[in-house]
């Protein structure tokens, strides 16, 4: 029998043996719950889009019926008129003793048909509003994150535009290339050919170098032996126990699991894609498999449990504290990341809900000082004081400016909170006096916009309530939104916390999914302490080497 047949019996066999000892079935089955659990999510998906296909049904519906009894009501009168006008006797009109009462019987058939028709505009005019304030909600005008609008426009930065070319000024000194020791031989280029062939014309004044900078990877195995003896009458083995590191035949040094814990969690770099990188970089010599990756990442977890732990204390004696959540995924579902900041410590944690249950066993649950949050009223619970995000409540004021042209204390109060942030930044409001203004005109725009929301038609007010809610809410937690007036050495925004959050987002676009709520954990663990400690060191990659070491 040939080799090449040969190799095809060894391979049945060792297929029938798989399916004999049940392993192959076990993988099957684990291949079918997989593919059951993407049928599922894909099943869900599908039932959602169809509940909103259903609505814009239902909803293409109300317009047809409004447009069919707009029309029809039009046309009633239209055959009203006409009908009276053939009624009505012209020759004997005016020697007609009820003319009168005619007239102002149609006149006030004609009014109510008016009204009728009013309000009809009128629904329809709210419900377009409230559809076109739907369309173009993004993150300028809403809570919306810019990461939701992928056709969005340029984010806008407050800075104004000089007018000169990007780049150096003149007159400013430059910045060249770091210059690097030669660890190599120099080599020496030939002669010119004008000093070769006419050598006492010239004179010998210096050099004139340029370097190459350049990597190369170097593999370092290196093997720990332990000398075995067997006892002569009980046949037992004994040797002395390796090290930390040297737990299984082969194990991977500091260098290379800081290497895969950096490329996975701090650069987002899927598992495949580091393992075969690492293969190339070292010429085929490094084969890790992604699930050594994964382990990595769990014991990179373990060894900086004290210094997570040491980050939530500093958390609790920081005088402010920014908090803030975001949803991450799980095996196709939505949960929780919460971050608490000081603007230097970083903690990031999971939790399964948010509200009262997602904030027990954070910082916040036993916070005694001001919190930095957005306008999740469940924080009111916690802390001593609070600063309300500013930026947040200017979006939704845009919102209303977007939406409520009509009104002016949008305008007004877009325009004030600008006023208010740029003078707190000049310095321009220290005096109690400079801040008592300010918030009096503060308070005067909102009590405009009462008034204002006070004269809108209730029709509107169903369809888009959004600005009366900011409004209202402006006013109620006005003292939270100006605390910082009083207390200038407490950020006015949460944009702390949105930075640190946006780190578990860009993870999110690389990887879709967390597979388990283990993975998700020890990714949070990584960024509490690689996020803590990026301000305070210039090599990331050697305090990862640290840790495992």
């Amino acid at each position: 029998m040939g080799c090449h047949k040969q190799g095809e019996l060894q391979s049945l066999r060792a297929a029938v043996k798989r399916f004999e000892d049940g392993r192959e079935v076990s993988n099957l089955k684990v291949d079918l719950e997989k593919a059951n659990r993407k049928i599922n999510t894909l099943k869900l998906e599908n039932d959602r889009l169809k509940a909103e296909n259903n609505q814009l049904r239902i909803d293409n519906r109300f317009y047809h019926e409004q447009n069919e009894d707009l029309e029809k009501r039009i046309e009633d009168i239209s055959n009203r008129f006409l009908d009276m006008q053939t009624r009505i006797d012209v020759d004997s009109l005016f020697q007609s003793d009820d003319f009168t009462r005619k007239i102002d019987r149609l006149f006030l058939m004609i009014m109510d048909d008016m009204e009728i028709l009013k309000n009809i505009i009128e629904e329809k005019e709210a419900y377009i509003a409230k559809l076109k304030a739907q369309i173009h909600k993004d993150f300028t005008n809403s809570s919306k994150p810019s990461s939701q609008c992928p056709n969005r426009k340029p984010i806008p930065n407050n800075r104004i535009k000089t007018g000169k070319k990007p780049g150096g000024e003149k007159g400013h000194p430059g910045h060249p290339r770091k210059q690097l020791k030669t660890t190599e031989e120099p080599v020496d280029l030939p002669l010119p050919d004008e000093v070769t062939a006419n050598p006492e014309e010239y004179e010998f004044v210096g050099f004139k170098s340029r370097k190459q900078t350049d990597i190369k990877m170097k593999v370092i195995v290196s093997e720990v032996r332990s000398a075995v003896f067997r006892n002569k009458l009980t046949g037992k083995e004994v040797w002395t126990d390796f090290p930390e590191g040297y737990e299984n035949e082969i194990n991977y040094g500091p260098t290379v699991k800081a290497f895969c814990c950096m490329a996975d969690n701090y650069l987002n770099v899927p598992l495949r894609k580091i393992s075969g990188f690492l293969n190339d970089l070292t010429e085929k010599t490094i084969e890790i498999a992604p699930s050594t990756i994964l382990n990595i990442k769990r014991e990179f977890a373990k060894r900086t449990k004290e210094e997570r732990s040491q980050i939530f204390t500093k958390l609790l004696d920081s005088p402010y504290m920014h908090s803030d959540a975001t949803t991450i995924r799980i095996d196709g579902k939505l949960y929780f990341a919460y971050v608490s900041s000081n603007g230097k410590d970083v903690l990031y944690q999971f939790r399964e809900h948010k509200g009262d249950q997602g904030l027990k066993g954070t910082p916040v649950e036993n916070y005694m000082f001001v919190l930095i949050h957005d306008h999740d009223v469940t924080y009111f619970k916690y802390g001593g004081d609070h600063q309300k995000c500013v930026i947040h409540e200017q979006r939704y004021v845009k919102g209303s400016e977007d939406n409520e042209p009509d009104l002016e204390w949008n305008t007004q109060m877009a325009e004030h909170l600008r006023w208010i942030i740029h003078n707190f930044k000049e310095g321009n409001l220290q005096t109690e006096e400079s801040i008592r203004n300010a918030k009096q005109r503060y308070y005067e725009i909102l009590n405009l916009a009462m008034e204002e929301y006070a004269e809108m038609s209730e029709t509107k007010l169903k369809y888009y309530k959004e600005g009366y809610n900011t409004a209202v809410r402006l006013k109620e937690y006005g003292d939270s939104i100006l605390y910082f007036l009083t207390h200038p050495e407490i950020p006015y925004d949460n944009n702390e916390a949105e930075r640190r959050a946006r780190k578990i987002k860009g993870k999110l676009r690389v990887i879709g999914t967390f597979r388990s709520f283990r993975s998700a954990k020890d990714y949070l663990k990584f960024m509490s302490y690689t996020e803590t400690q990026r301000d305070t060191t210039d090599n990331m990659y050697e305090k990862l080497v640290e840790v495992f070491s």
